[in-house]
């Protein structure tokens, strides 16, 4: 392999980890809407700068994923603050919630182990 498209990939990767820390850091802070927004936006810019190394394909893939799976985060997380926030309806909103955040804690996983083979090749040739 390439000393430069590695190094080039080393760069990217780190300046997408950057991305992605402080976009999740702000949706971990945010107590209001328009902040979680803004920390899914610094989410988007760190996962596009971790996938310029890929494929068309692959980058489809992993970015529909990602997006895909943070909005069901959000709604979980949203769901549950509002059940335990809110002075009506707590019942249905936090069953709700807790079947987003259900579906969040296990995908995401599944979708970063996945990533990982991907990434380090560990993948099984796919059958005919």
């Amino acid at each position: 392999m390439d000393r430069n498209i590695v190094a080039q990939w080393v760069t990217l990767a780190l300046f997408g980890l950057i991305f992605l820390a402080s976009g999740v850091w702000i949706v971990l802070m945010a107590t209001h809407v328009f902040m979680a927004a803004a920390g899914m936006l610094f989410v988007g810019a760190g996962l596009w700068l971790l996938t310029l190394p890929l494929t068309d394909g692959d980058r489809k893939r992993i970015v529909g994923g990602v997006l895909a799976l943070s909005f069901i985060t959000f709604l979980g997380v949203f769901l549950t603050w509002v059940a335990l926030t809110g002075r009506t309806g707590r019942g249905f909103a936090f069953v709700l919630g807790l079947a987003f955040d259900a579906i969040a804690l296990v995908a995401w996983p599944v979708m970063l182990f996945s990533l990982w083979r991907q990434l380090t090749g560990s993948r099984k040739a796919a059958a005919p």
